[in-house]
């Protein structure tokens, strides 16, 4: 007896030891991983390993019983061997004879008989509890899969991971898509109050929650359903190796509707996701780009901010605008032009792209002058400046804030002037100290990586700024923005002056939504402005095709491109221009730059020029953040140089036509070459077009409005 104890108990320690290593890898994970995820289903791995050690104990216990009894001649060993089988079953099941169990080893004369009879005790009540947690946990997998197939013809939308931003995604197509079934993937019940709250929330919305990950999930789908997986997770390589396991399996390649977006923008995904086949359509997110553009392209009625009052002597603001049109309010005259002065708080992720964006975007002119920038950004690492200047020559460099534009010197060139001040402790007096000479500032922007520092930032800032006799506007990034909102607005009904002149964006429900990932107004626009530059440079007969699309969402440059000109379209029809030529057109309430809003066929060509050199001078700017330099060949994915990035008068006349881009000149061309198929006789071939040329008007007419 003493052997088999002794090995029953040597197989529960190290039963234990495992699950206990196990768990503790899994700790690690959670700790390690983005705040607001629930636990990796291998977390339940513990809970399955001690299972199977306990039932391993509990036959060892048994087995020496059972030949025991029978005198090992009366069924031999090898039937003891099924009969202790089935006894093990007995205890798991609270259906064998413990009694008979304890006393056997009780008096079984060994010295241990004490020790033995009390875990042989332990075992067998222990076991009950563990079978009623396996069977549980079985049947929860077995009902997410029965759902799963139960609906095998619904629209899919997967999510990867279960946390706070696949919440507020899966929220959204909710409400976008009621019929739609939503699916988690690796997820499970872990003792942690978030964990439980996440999984209450995605049961709140009908979801279906799978313990494996999403290259596990179930291929029980028919064909004509849609399948969106959506690629989230806190850990960057397994975010990578998920995608690529999409895209790379030949059950998803064949499939005709599967959509892959993947929140990720690292070289790592760029990467690993450029050299792909199949008919997987793969959009790569990037968050942070999608907060910033999104506060520059929405109105400024949309919820977001805690004050949308203008500063004190500036220009009244419409509240139907953008709110990106605010930078333009704010600036502070300087003799015929308006300077847009700048401050970054940050230089991470959400910092950075705000530069760029900035850069671009602020390029823009008035009568008798221009806006010109600065950017001062100020970041805590020592080689910030050094990093900067090697990832953005053109933008670092000087010789960007010449001279502006005037009727008889017009615009040849963007107008800025960056600055990034690195090694600066932005929670000590160093950075007021900084700020200090650099005057006016009329934009502040403060991202630092946690919402309460950027919070405490903001107020800070904004009292040293209130006491120099400065009011600029204050917008600081905030993950849980709307009840950080809907507080401080509190707190402001009752103090006056709380809350005033700080805008916080970036929260989960503003970035992770249907409107902004899946179905975009500002991508397709995006989209229509990428069309017209293909047909320009194909030169080809016909002004759009379905490879059109597909090069949109494939190629990085050719997104990321084609979504700034509806960015700057939208600010070039909003702002103010009293005094322009062209404006009297409009009537006395004119807005928008000359051109910018009547349709092309009745621009003159007075405003064509006018849009053409300012849209080069919003290009040159847009390639200069995106890491381009001038050369003379053109090479958009390694070299990154472009021989375009030259003067506007230095372009050949076929290189200045194309700073046309307006997508609703786009749209209108391809309503009148749908006209045009449809007028053609039956049998015409390039009657072809005319099918998917309906599709994508209809579409993109849904998003777009004159």
């Amino acid at each position: 007896m003493t052997v088999w104890f002794t090995a029953s108990a040597t197989v529960l320690t190290l039963g234990i030891l495992a699950s206990l290593t196990i768990w503790r890898l899994a700790v690690k994970r959670r700790r390690q991983a983005r705040p607001g995820r629930a636990s990796a289903a291998s977390a339940s791995a513990p809970f399955r390993l001690l299972t199977g050690a306990t039932a391993v104990a509990i036959y060892l216990i048994l087995f020496p019983l059972v030949v025991h009894g029978t005198d090992g001649q009366a069924i031999g060993r090898p039937h003891a061997t099924f009969v202790a089988l089935f006894g093990t079953f007995q205890v798991f099941t609270v259906d064998a004879d413990i009694g008979q169990t304890i006393s056997a080893y009780a008096s079984s004369g060994d010295p241990l008989a004490a020790p033995e009879a009390l875990y042989a005790a332990i075992l067998c009540t222990v076991a009950p509890v563990l079978a009623v947690g396996f069977v549980l946990t079985f049947f929860q997998t077995f009902s997410a899969y029965l759902r799963f197939v139960a609906r095998r013809w619904a629209d899919l939308n997967v999510l990867s991971e279960l946390n706070e931003a696949s919440i507020a995604l899966a929220t959204s197509l909710r409400q976008a898509e009621p019929k739609a079934l939503i699916v988690f993937t690796d997820v499970f019940q872990a003792n942690t109050e978030l964990a439980a709250d996440l999984v209450d929330q995605a049961r709140g919305l009908g979801a279906t929650c799978f313990k494996n990950d999403i290259l596990s999930l179930p291929r029980w789908r028919s064909r004509r359903a849609r399948i969106r997986c959506f690629i989230m997770g806190s850990d960057e390589s397994e975010n990578v190796r998920h995608a690529v396991g999409i895209v790379t399996d030949p059950w998803y390649a064949r499939r005709p509707e599967t959509d892959l977006f993947v929140f990720s923008d690292t070289v790592l995904s760029a990467l690993a996701l450029s050299q792909r086949s199949g008919r997987v359509r793969v959009r790569r997110t990037n968050p942070a780009r999608i907060m910033v553009h999104y506060w520059l392209w929405r109105d400024r009625t949309s919820p977001a901010g805690l004050d949308d009052a203008a500063p004190s002597g500036s220009a009244v603001r419409p509240s139907h605008q953008p709110s990106g049109l605010d930078l333009f309010y704010d600036a502070v005259p300087d003799g015929p032009d308006r300077n847009i002065s700048a401050v970054i708080i940050g230089l991470g992720a959400a910092g950075l792209e705000m530069v760029k964006a900035l850069s671009w975007y602020c390029q823009m002119d008035y009568a008798g002058g221009s806006y010109r920038l600065r950017i001062n950004a100020f970041d805590q690492r020592r080689d910030a400046t050094a990093r900067f200047a090697a990832d953005f020559p053109g933008l670092a460099e000087g010789g960007h804030f010449g001279p502006s534009p005037r009727p008889n010197s017009p615009r040849e060139d963007a107008i800025y002037d960056v600055r990034v001040h690195g090694d600066i402790d932005v929670t000590s007096p160093a950075l007021t100290e900084a700020l200090s000479q650099i005057d006016p500032v009329t934009f502040v922007f403060i991202s630092l990586g946690d919402d309460l520092v950027n919070l405490e930032m903001a107020v800070k800032l904004r009292r040293w700024f209130a006491r120099q006799g400065q009011r600029p506007r204050i917008v600081a990034v905030a993950r849980q923005a709307g009840a950080i909102t809907a507080q401080l607005s509190a707190v402001a009904g009752t103090k006056s002056g709380q809350a005033e002149g700080i805008d916080l964006i970036g929260g989960l429900t503003e970035v992770y939504r249907f409107e902004t990932v899946v179905q975009s107004e500002l991508e397709m626009r995006g989209l229509l402005s990428h069309v017209s530059w293909r047909s320009r440079s194909l030169e080809r007969r016909s002004p759009w095709t379905e490879a059109d699309i597909e090069s949109f969402w494939e190629n990085e440059y050719f997104y990321t491109s084609s979504l700034a000109p509806p960015l700057h379209w939208k600010a070039r029809r909003g702002l103010p221009q009293p005094g322009l030529p062209g404006a009297h057109k409009l009537g006395a309430d004119a807005v928008g730059l000359p051109g910018a809003v009547p349709p092309g066929s009745k621009r003159s060509k007075a405003e064509e020029r006018v849009i053409m050199r300012l849209e080069h001078a919003r290009w040159n700017a847009f390639m200069r953040a995106q890491g381009f330099i001038w050369g003379a060949t053109k090479d958009l994915v390694v070299a990154k140089t472009h021989p375009d990035l030259v003067l506007f008068s230095e372009l050949s006349v076929e290189g200045q036509a194309k700073d046309i881009n307006d997508y609703l000149d786009v749209l209108r061309n391809l309503e009148l070459w749908q006209a045009e198929l449809i007028a053609l006789p039956v049998g015409n071939p390039d009657k072809a077009f005319l099918p998917a040329l309906t599709s994508f008007i209809s579409q993109a007419r849904r998003l777009v409005s004159d």
